[in-house]
């Protein structure tokens, strides 16, 4: 029960933060494979929280390396897909 709340509490403290990330991504949309900007962002964004991102993985992707409380236990990938559509652009 204390993992839930804690993440709850987390959930509450960022979410402004959060929604603000959101609405500069959706403010600059760029096109599949050409997101160079949003992978700077995202990178910085990253830097930010004081983790060590690499960008430019496969192109425009980011990846950190985040270290749990048991490193050797396991690993878990995590990857959002931003791929906003040209059709966003046209309705502006």
């Amino acid at each position: 029960m204390e993992l839930a709340t804690n993440i709850k509490n987390l959930a509450r403290q960022y979410a402004e933060e959060m929604v603000q990330h959101r609405r500069h991504l959706h403010a600059h949309p760029e096109l599949s494979f050409q997101e160079h900007k949003t992978m700077q962002y995202i990178a910085e964004q990253l830097a930010a929280y004081g983790l060590s991102p690499q960008a430019g993985i496969a192109g425009t992707g980011v990846l950190v390396h985040i270290e749990g409380q048991n490193p050797s236990r396991r690993t878990l990938p995590f990857g959002p897909i931003l791929m906003p559509s040209p059709l966003l652009r046209q309705m502006r």
